[in-house]
């Protein structure tokens, strides 16, 4: 009987240690998965092309909005708070270019700062941050 008790509970240790195993890789493949996501956010918008000299007084609003959007590839798309934190720098920060420079010159950078960014979700969160800048009277500094 003490034989047969003792078996039965190392067979209930046992499996409750593989299914601790098991939980522990799933949480390791979700940790995995969330940092290749951030990694590849990161990597796919590339501004280093952008020549900000050639915009005279405007250059440093322009590096501005191209740290707004930087930024927004950094941040994590799951935290509805972060993303508007980072949708409204980037609009503000765009409705200051478009004071500094145009709004010709800044839908010029808005194109070419779009062409750079892979992910989609990112994209479109600068489309919509571009588009809220223009209802915007002025930049707050």
């Amino acid at each position: 009987m003490k034989k047969s008790l003792m078996i039965l509970t190392l067979m209930s240790v046992l499996v409750g240690c593989e299914e601790a195993t098991n939980a522990m890789n799933q949480a390791q493949d979700a940790a995995n998965q969330a940092v290749s996501h951030v990694q590849k956010t990161v990597e796919s918008v590339d501004l280093s092309q952008l020549h900000f000299d050639q915009l005279g007084d405007a250059a440093q609003s322009a590096k501005d909005f191209a740290g707004s959007v930087e930024k927004m590839a950094k941040t994590d798309l799951t935290d509805p708070t972060a993303v508007v934190d980072a949708t409204e720098h980037i609009a503000n920060a765009y409705r200051c270019f478009m004071d500094a420079a145009s709004e010709a010159t800044a839908e010029g950078l808005l194109d070419k700062v779009l062409s750079s960014v892979q992910d989609k979700d990112v994209a479109a969160l600068i489309e919509q941050s571009a588009e809220k800048a223009k209802h915007l009277k002025s930049c707050a500094s």
